[in-house]
């Protein structure tokens, strides 16, 4: 199955038969959209879990990938980290059974929550990136890409149609910040795990050089740059709306438990 028979086909079908068991879970981790929260929660739901720190992705990449073909170890219940383009090209070039997953967020939003988290002493290069990116409008002026997330995912795609047949072509969930709850709760259901309402992880602390407004300016010059991440979002958003009340609904009538 694919993301998007979630939304189209009636969700019990989807919750019951989305993930083939024993397969590979990747968790590609979106910076910024509640990949934390969401990779604890599966971590401690399951045994056989690789998550890979952040700056070893690349050199841990081949060893992963003959732990996949390999049969002298238990298979992976869950394999996550900041994967990138290449990492699913890698995947589909080795023919690797998996289901990816992912969490994505309002670009705009997304990119706030990036810089507010890289003037922090949890961004260890935090001193350096400030005297680069004093502002949030010179962070986007000087660092963000169009279509940020697109550029992670894809290297860039040229229109929202690509860019919505390439997810569904790769992903088989796809989790959206605004509604984590929610997500989660069908995530988890869909693999046949419970699911606790916990405090979320990683939340950026406020300080002095990250508390500020994005100007007018910059909303604009994001809204042009990011316009086909923020269309895929509409989306999402749109589609996760909808389906909220047609699950509220069924957990009323005890057609669904969580």
């Amino acid at each position: 199955m694919i993301f998007d028979d979630l939304f189209r086909l009636d969700f019990q079908q989807y919750l019951y038969s989305a993930f083939v068991p024993k397969q590979t879970i990747v968790y590609v981790h979106m910076p910024k959209c509640s990949g934390t929260s969401s990779i604890n929660a599966l971590k401690n739901s399951f045994e056989h879990v690789w998550h890979f720190e952040y700056t070893k992705i690349d050199e841990q990449w081949d060893l992963f990938l003959k732990r996949m073909k390999s049969d002298k170890h238990p298979p992976l219940d869950l394999a996550a980290g900041h994967f990138w383009h290449w990492h699913l090209d890698s995947l589909r070039e080795n023919e690797i059974p998996r289901h990816c997953i992912t969490f994505l967020r309002h670009p705009i939003e997304r990119l706030v929550s990036e810089y507010r988290y890289m003037c922090t002493p949890a961004h260890p290069p935090s001193q350096e990136f400030v005297k680069e990116c004093p502002t949030f409008e010179a962070f986007v002026e000087r660092r963000v890409q169009p279509n940020e997330m697109a550029r992670i995912l894809y290297n860039g795609v040229t229109s929202v149609d690509e860019y919505l047949d390439r997810l569904k072509q790769d992903f088989t969930f796809i989790g959206l910040s605004e509604f984590y709850h929610l997500s989660m709760a069908l995530l988890m259901k869909a693999l046949d795990r419970s699911y606790f309402v916990l405090p979320r992880d990683n939340i950026t602390e406020s300080n002095d050089q990250n508390a500020f407004e994005v100007t007018r300016t910059a909303f604009e010059q994001l809204t042009q740059s990011q316009h086909l991440d923020l269309m895929v979002y509409d989306y999402l958003q749109r589609q996760y709306a909808a389906l909220s009340d047609r699950f509220i609904g069924q957990v009323i009538e005890g057609n669904l438990t969580v």
